[in-house]
């Protein structure tokens, strides 16, 4: 007999038994756990929430819930109670009022915080506590964007912004398609560094410095993918296995090489008093009383929550407003009339916002209507949570469904 054919049964056999082991710790955490949020359930739920995995397509799904459900959906991943927020009320509920906010404010470590960001010593994946706190403030005061702060930041992305407009326009009259979003991405990566060292012309950059944090950069989205992820977590043997052994692999390798022109090459030339920009103000704070904790450790992870958070949202943010305005031609005409009006020839600044109430408008309702991450604020309830006569168990990861929110609302 064929070998394929007596494999055939056999894996039928195995794949079977690995669904109903799978659907078997699907249920037990709702089964111990009371009277949760209604969500997918049974054995159609579970293949449902086990398709929506595999294609990629939980956003939709989670859409598709919402509705069904209402202000909450609840399941579980392997045994993982999860509970997506789908209104603005509950989530203001859960993760603002003083009766819920304490029990919603973890974030629990995973593999990227292990493998990119510092396991626990950056401000995404940390338990909140009096350090967490520390760190927030920390981190608002070394920003230093007020004062002599905004004329430095008005400065680097006005000079920034006259440079991808010459690109462009070369672009334009040579015939050039304009790749709008490697340019953003590349120009928000030469903010973000100018203003980390403080210290260096924009123009004498190196493309090197650019081409690290690009690979760093890239590296982390792709492990940042959902089936990437969920299978890193729940299957950690896979990190020593072929793919997910090359992207992790990928992720540790660039961050090496991101730490040396964004951490140590800056702490080499570092002079107590002189002040150059984001990382000497960090390091500054090290040497001073009350910070024994702050160690080169959570210093890298400072500037690398510096560099991903300003730079994946902001980025994401203009090609939304770019995507947004190209269906929308009649608010970019009107946008382009104010700008004509208020500023002339002349860069912006931040006190132009005042004058620009259209524009102003514009740009907030687009951060409304279109999400960056449409399932975000993953937080960990830190104890069951009693609410509307329903149970969160202890445990469970609670995210926001921005799109949802902002659509449904």
């Amino acid at each position: 007999m064929d070998a394929c054919c007596l494999c055939t049964p056999w894996n039928l056999a195995v794949a079977a038994a690995v669904l109903c082991v799978l659907y078997v710790l699907s249920k037990q955490f709702v089964f111990r756990k009371g009277n949760p949020p209604p969500g997918p359930r049974g054995w159609k739920g579970f293949m449902e929430i086990l398709q929506a995995g595999r294609d990629d397509s939980l956003y939709e799904a989670a859409w598709g819930w919402a509705e069904k459900y209402g202000d909450m959906t609840f399941y579980t991943v392997l045994g993982q109670p999860i509970c997506i927020l789908n209104s603005a009320d509950i989530v203001r509920r859960l993760m603002g009022s003083d009766e819920y906010k304490l029990l919603t404010s973890d974030r629990d470590l995973n593999v990227v915080s292990e493998f990119a960001w510092y396991n626990g010593k950056e401000l995404f994946f940390t338990p909140y506590n009096s350090q967490t706190r520390q760190k927030r403030t920390l981190f608002h005061k070394m920003m230093g964007i007020y004062g002599e702060g905004v004329d430095k930041f008005e400065s680097v992305v006005g000079n920034e912004l006259d440079r991808i407009l010459e690109e462009m326009d070369t672009a334009r009259a040579t015939g050039q398609d304009i790749p709008i979003s490697q340019i953003l991405s590349r120009s928000l990566k030469i903010i973000l560094y100018v203003l980390v060292n403080g210290d260096i012309d924009p123009e004498k950059l190196s493309l090197d410095v650019v081409d690290t944090m690009d690979r760093y950069d890239n590296a982390v989205n792709r492990m940042l993918d959902m089936q990437t992820l969920t299978a890193l977590t729940f299957f950690p043997p896979l990190r020593k296995v072929g793919k997910y052994k090359k992207i992790c692999d990928d992720v540790t390798e660039s961050k090496i090489e991101a730490e040396k022109i964004m951490f140590e090459d800056l702490k080499s030339t570092y002079q107590e008093g002189k002040v150059r920009g984001i990382a000497d103000a960090i390091l500054h704070f090290q040497s001073q009383p009350g910070h024994e904790w702050l160690d080169d450790e959570n210093v890298k992870g400072f500037l690398t929550a510096t560099f991903f958070a300003a730079h994946m949202t902001t980025r994401a943010s203009l090609l939304n407003m770019v995507l947004t305005l190209t269906h929308h031609p009649e608010v970019a005409q009107r946008i382009q009339e104010e700008i004509e009006s208020v500023l002339g020839d002349r860069i912006p600044r931040v006190e132009d916002r005042l004058s620009m109430h259209y524009t102003e408008a514009v740009i907030l309702e687009n951060l409304r209507y279109v999400s960056q991450l449409a399932l975000s604020s993953l937080r960990s309830a830190r104890e069951d949570i009693h609410i509307d006569d329903q149970v969160i168990p202890k445990g469970t990861q609670d995210l926001e469904g921005r799109v949802q929110i902002s659509v449904l609302c």
